[in-house]
């Protein structure tokens, strides 16, 4: 059984916001979990994190204006939310 972190870590490698080959996936998104954990305790929370994540530490453009953007944060953050609110 995987652990939550694990868990995690297999959203966002399976995100994969700057396309890095699949095998090294898990291992470049690998050090955002324990963020991405801590910030878990709301939906508002983990989506300012996640947003964070993507243009502060990533240096990806994200435009608050665009749909697709909200909607891609959204859809990652849903995911990692049902992960962490069945540990609570």
């Amino acid at each position: 059984m995987k652990s939550i972190e694990e868990k995690i870590n297999d959203v966002l490698a399976n995100w994969n916001p700057i396309n890095v080959p699949a095998e090294l996936a898990h291992d470049e998104y690998k050090s955002y979990v324990f963020t991405v954990l801590n910030n878990s305790y709301s939906k508002d929370l983990l989506f300012d994190c996640i947003c964070s994540i993507t243009t502060s530490i990533i240096g990806l453009d994200f435009d608050i204006r665009s749909e697709t953007h909200i909607d891609d944060l959204k859809k990652v953050c849903d995911e990692i939310y049902k992960i962490t609110s069945n540990m609570r």
